[in-house]
């Protein structure tokens, strides 16, 4: 397990992910292609998050979850009550965390998709949460709506918002994830200087922010060797929501700062400089991806053999491709995808799907899953 400082280690925490570190491993086929098209010396990395759990299909949300779910178990609820976008990974995890905590979900989906909807209402994890039991909302319901329908009858409902980041604790799963890297990086004799993530709602960039802040200091102050002290790393988030300019970085902030302060750092450590937001990757949409986004999930699953999302981390690492290309990674060696791992067949039929690869998956999770058998 992970070696945590105070106050960090003492936060409650529902143990969801798996005894011990998510994997961290050298990219050694896609790097060779990268030092083809760099001109600089990189190296990639990847932190698998699809290996962090076996709670809900896994990916990033479930490190969140475990410092969000002690809150509502506390509060003595019976309900959890959350929102996302129709095919949300964060709604799918939600529903997956509370079955195991023996409680029961509603979600309250947001933004129905405006091509294909029937195909959205039966697959990817629309089907996954039908499985788990998760009880919908009509279209149009607020998440106070619907909390308070179930207070009216008597259950006691806990709200979550989308992607947790919102909440209280919900920058602090990755707080403790940057421990995780800094300890890794120890092992392995490496240092990353630059970690790249996908952004949507703030909270794993804004906990990663905070945790670096702590666990760089402390090993900066702890080490005799003068290049430890000096050497900075650089955190990236790769916009995919493509919201006005400056609201994502102010949300962002707001979770870095507030997370620092629960883990013993002092007011303004987090700086507004400190937020890097690249919004050239998001393809003007959130359901959209563009062919970089595509070449790169094509690159990475046929010289390594991992399937990405085209969502997250295949922007991620389309964004990095595209930067060691410009020469923007100059001065660092090691760039490491924070990636996320997302359910891939949630994307089965978003429209651009065929031109990639997902529909396949698409096809064969249905025939599989057959939807009068399991709705």
């Amino acid at each position: 397990m992970v070696h945590l400082p105070e106050p960090l280690a003492s936060f409650e925490r529902v143990p969801l992910l798996f005894d011990h570190p998510s994997p961290l491993h050298l990219l050694p086929r896609l790097s060779k292609h990268v030092e083809k098209i760099s001109p600089a010396p990189v190296q990639v990395w990847i932190k698998r998050e699809d290996c962090s759990s076996g709670i809900g299909l896994g990916g990033n949300k479930v490190r969140k979850l475990e410092y969000v779910f002690p809150s509502a178990l506390n509060d003595g609820c019976n309900t959890i009550v959350t929102t996302g976008g129709v095919q949300s990974n964060h709604m799918r995890q939600v529903v997956a965390v509370a079955n195991r905590l023996g409680l029961k979900t509603v979600l309250v989906p947001q933004n129905p998709p405006k091509s294909n909807p029937e195909a959205y209402d039966v697959s990817g994890n629309v089907q996954v949460n039908k499985i788990l039991g998760a009880e919908y909302t009509k279209p149009g319901i607020t998440l106070e709506d619907a909390a308070a329908s179930l207070r009216s009858n008597g259950q006691k409902p806990y709200i979550i918002s989308s992607g947790a980041s919102s909440h209280l604790y919900g920058g602090l799963g990755f707080a403790r994830w940057a421990f995780e890297v800094v300890e890794q990086e120890q092992n392995l004799g490496v240092f990353f200087d630059f970690v790249v993530v996908p952004v949507a709602s703030g909270g794993t960039l804004g906990g990663m922010l905070a945790g670096f802040k702590l666990a760089d200091r402390l090993q900066s102050s702890s080490s005799n060797d003068p290049a430890k002290k000096t050497r900075e790393r650089k955190v990236i988030g790769i916009d995919t929501y493509n919201k006005p300019a400056g609201v994502l970085e102010a949300s962002i902030l707001e979770i870095a700062q507030r997370t620092a302060r629960l883990i013993g750092l002092a007011d303004g450590v987090v700086k507004p400089e400190d937020v890097v937001l690249d919004t050239r990757y998001n393809a003007g949409t959130h359901s959209g991806w563009s062919q970089s986004t595509a070449e790169a999930v094509r690159l990475l699953g046929r010289t390594e053999g991992i399937v990405a999302d085209p969502i997250y981390s295949g922007r991620a690492l389309g964004a990095i491709l595209d930067k060691a290309k410009l020469g923007e990674f100059a001065g660092g060696e090691n760039v490491l995808l924070g990636n996320k791992m997302v359910n891939l067949i949630a994307y089965g039929d978003s429209g651009q799907s065929s031109e990639l690869f997902a529909r396949p998956i698409f096809m064969l999770w249905n025939s599989f899953c057959d939807k009068r058998l399991l709705i």
